[in-house]
């Protein structure tokens, strides 16, 4: 480094320490300041409690202030530290430095000129010389000694008073500072005065709904508890209720929109409240449609303004909603709640198809109120109900087989049909019952609520069988279009057509009746005409007839009129009972024949020239005319005694058709047991067979060879009673070999040898054919004998015919 560029660098070195000595003492006096400002605010405040306006001024003073000092202390020295800005120049500080060592102040500045002309003049040996004679003389003085940094020590007493005080205060009154400075940093915000008590709102939130109340609860907390205390609002002041010692309590009424309040009590208030005001929901109108189900053909409703109503099952409703200051509508039905977004502003809607009862309930609500505003409803859905079906049943008394069906169906909105049902059950020879269902399709008036019907069956079209059983009834169908039809059925009725054992059983008993009646009627006909007879001699004696002989007539009539009726029920008595029996068997020929002249037989007993003869002797009696009466009653004698003959050969008629209908069924009988007995031989050859069921089965083949028994001894009884007893022939060997049989079978089955039971079975089989075979030769023989027995008659008839017309 040359000589001349010392002189400058050392001036640089005394700069920079220059500036360093101004930083330093620029902290110390910026700290000093500072805290003394800091101090000096906290403490106004604290003391003053100004409002927030004085407290920002403060703040912001504070602020501006630092900054100044800061700057002006501490940035501007340490950029000028830095050679940025403006700084001293070497002259300047050439002239600080002369100023603290004065016999180098001259030489140092000539040194400076010398340098500057030595620059314009550009060489000069004597100038060059003449400069390097005054660095040397100023080489051995140290510019930066002309600044002594321990001389800022001085200043450290403008830092450490305000410090001291800093201690003092924290010491002493920490809460001036704390509180100072807190309200200090928080300008813009309220600070109660400091009080003794302090006030406590116990809501949880400030927000109050309007057009509602708003109840304010506020607990005083402190040493000292005001007794009153008062909310200020827009310069007016209210009274708190007065709960208990430091509970108070205020309402206001019908909030309307967001206000300001502040407490106060004993002198002291609290900052300012904001009770924000809450927009409230609510319902402002509503309808509903109502879309009933097509098959109703009930017209679609609007109602309006009322959530209760009534509806059919399936209905579709539709609710409109208009709202106020709503965001969504909650609609909570007792399945599910549905949260409704709006389709406009304000406006709702929703549909749902009902198919229940339910209570529901409209809750409108926005962001802000929820729930506060809603309304109860009963929605009742009638349900379809099932159709109902009233039923009587009667049956002909003449003929039992035809059955007459007369109802009445209801129902809430119509029918779709109505049906009578029947089911036939029948049991082949295998003992299986095989079902056979019908029904027929009644026509109903579909629209129509409730309506009658009749129908009718004939059982005698269903050609039954001995032991089939028919069961029936009606089903009604309503036209539900929402569930499905539903039906409803009648009772169920059964017909069970008697088995042969029991058509065997009630021919037997109508046939005792039939004939004890036929009994009874040749009794009255014997009577009759013993009375005609007497009253034909009265008659005789008598010359003029009188009110006895009139009163005798009178009763002769009545009484001939009785017989009538007798027969005639007689008559048909024997028709349904012969329909009965033709009904579910055929009968054969002879007997068909014989049931034939029965019924002519029947007829021919009261002919319409005896009943014309009581007519006229009733006519007779009111002219008291002797000799017509007398002739009359002759007549009438004459024709009773026909009557009499009549039923006599009615009777006798009828115990020969009882007969022969007897050994027929005994012959039916016979041929079914055999080949029943037969089965069963083959089925006790199979060695897989169940023993049991085979010995169960032998025990019903045997059961019913006893009722064969008891028949043919009915047969005989039967036969006993004819004029001409038929040749029923003797089958009691018969009958013991296939008891025997039968019986072995049994026993062989109980020991489980199958071969003996089976061959035992085939024994009886062929036994019960041979007395089949016996028994329908002697019908034949006898059915040979009455046709005989028949032309003879004829021929005499014949005869006396011939003889009484050529006499």
């Amino acid at each position: 480094m040359s000589d001349q560029n010392l002189i400058l660098n050392k001036l640089d070195e005394f700069i920079r320490k220059f500036y360093k000595n101004q930083l330093i003492k620029g902290l110390i006096y910026s700290f000093g300041l500072l805290l003394v400002f800091y101090l000096s605010a906290s403490s106004i405040e604290y003391f003053g409690e100004f409002n927030t306006t004085v407290r920002t001024v403060l703040f912001y003073s504070f602020i501006l202030f630092s900054g100044y000092v800061l700057s002006k202390f501490i940035v501007i020295p340490l950029l000028k530290l830095n050679k940025m800005g403006k700084i001293i120049s070497h002259e300047e500080a050439a002239n600080i430095v002369g100023k603290h060592f004065g016999n180098v102040q001259d030489k140092l500045l000539n040194v400076l000129q010398l340098q500057q002309n030595k620059a314009s003049v550009h060489s000069d040996a004597l100038l060059n010389a003449s400069i390097n004679q005054r660095i040397s003389e100023l080489k051995p003085v140290a510019f930066t000694s002309a600044i002594d940094l321990s001389e800022n020590k001085k200043h450290l007493k403008y830092a450490v008073i305000p410090l001291l005080v800093l201690v003092s205060i924290l010491v002493v009154a920490p809460k001036i500072l704390s509180l100072g400075t807190k309200r200090l940093i928080n300008h813009s915000t309220y600070f109660e005065a400091e009080a003794p008590f302090t006030f406590e709102i116990q809501n949880k939130n400030l927000e109050a709904i309007q057009q509602q109340d708003y109840v304010l609860k506020v607990n005083v907390k402190g040493d000292e508890v005001p007794d009153e205390v008062f909310v200020k609002i827009d310069n007016n002041e209210f009274k708190l209720k007065k709960e208990n010692l430091s509970s108070f309590e205020y309402t206001f009424k019908n909030v309307q929109e967001t206000f300001s309040f502040n407490l106060s009590g004993a002198g002291y208030s609290s900052k300012p409240y904001e009770l924000k005001v809450m927009p409230k929901p609510s319902l402002a109108d509503f309808d509903i449609q109502l879309k009933y189900p097509p098959y109703l053909n009930r017209k679609d409703e609007i109602i309006a303004n009322t959530g209760d109503f009534i509806v059919p099952e399936g209905t579709r409703v539709v609710w409109n909603f208009k709202t106020k200051n709503s965001e969504f509508i909650r609609l909570s039905f007792s399945d599910t709640t549905m949260s409704l977004k709006p389709v406009a502003e304000n406006k709702f809607t929703f549909g749902r198809r009902l198919f229940n009862s339910s209570n529901y309930v409209i809750t409108t609500g926005n962001n802000y109120v929820s729930g506060i505003d809603s309304v109860n409803y009963t929605i009742n859905v009638i349900q379809d109900a099932y159709p109902t079906i009233e039923l009587k049943e009667r049956k002909d008394s003449v003929n039992p087989n035809n059955i007459y069906f007369s109802g009445n169906i209801k129902d809430d909105y119509g029918f779709n049909q109505l049906l009578f049902h029947y089911n036939i059950y029948s049991k082949d020879s295998a003992d299986r019952t095989t079902e056979i269902k019908k029904n027929a399709n009644l026509g109903v008036q579909k629209s129509i609520t409730s309506q009658s019907f009749v129908h009718g069956i004939n059982l005698s079209a269903l050609e039954l069988k001995p032991g089939d059983k028919v069961d029936y009834y009606f089903e009604v169908w309503d036209n539900d279009g929402v569930n499905g039809s539903k039906s409803a059925k009648s009772s169920l009725m059964t017909f069970k057509a008697p088995t042969l054992e029991e058509l065997e059983n009630q021919t037997t008993e109508k046939n005792k009746d039939i004939k004890k009646d036929l009994d009874q009627n040749i009794k009255d006909a014997k009577d009759l005409q013993k009375q005609i007879t007497e009253l034909n001699k009265n008659v005789l004696e008598k010359k003029q007839l009188g009110w006895e002989e009139k009163k005798k007539i009178e009763n002769l009539v009545e009484k001939q009129k009785e017989l009538q009726q007798k027969i005639d029920n007689i008559k048909q008595e024997n028709q349904l009972n012969k329909e009965q029996q033709n009904q579910y068997e055929q009968p054969n020929e002879s007997i068909l024949e014989k049931q034939q002249q029965l019924e002519q037989l029947f007829e021919n007993i009261m002919t319409p020239e005896m009943k014309k003869m009581f007519e006229e002797l009733q006519k007779l009696m009111e002219k008291m005319d002797k000799n017509k009466v007398q002739e009359t009653l002759e007549k009438m004698n004459m024709s009773n005694k026909d009557i009499e003959k009549e039923l006599d050969r009615t009777l006798e008629q009828f115990k020969e058709m009882e007969a022969q209908q007897k050994m027929d069924d005994i012959t039916n009988k016979l041929d079914d047991l055999a080949k029943k007995q037969e089965e069963l031989s083959k089925q006790s050859e199979d060695k897989n067979a169940d023993t049991k069921k085979l010995e169960e089965k032998q025990n019903e083949l045997n059961k019913m060879f006893e009722q064969v028994k008891e028949d043919t001894k009915q047969l005989s009884e039967l036969n006993k009673e004819l004029e001409n007893p038929m040749a029923v022939p003797d089958m009691k060997e018969e009958e013991q070999n296939v008891d025997k049989e039968q019986q072995n079978a049994k026993e062989q089955l109980q020991k489980e040898n199958k071969k003996g039971a089976s061959k035992s079975q085939k024994n009886a089989a062929q036994q019960m054919k041979s007395m089949s075979e016996k028994m329908s030769a002697a019908s034949q023989s006898a059915e040979q004998e009455q046709n005989e027995e028949d032309m003879q008659t004829l021929r005499q008839v014949m005869e006396n015919l011939m003889n009484v017309s050529f006499a």
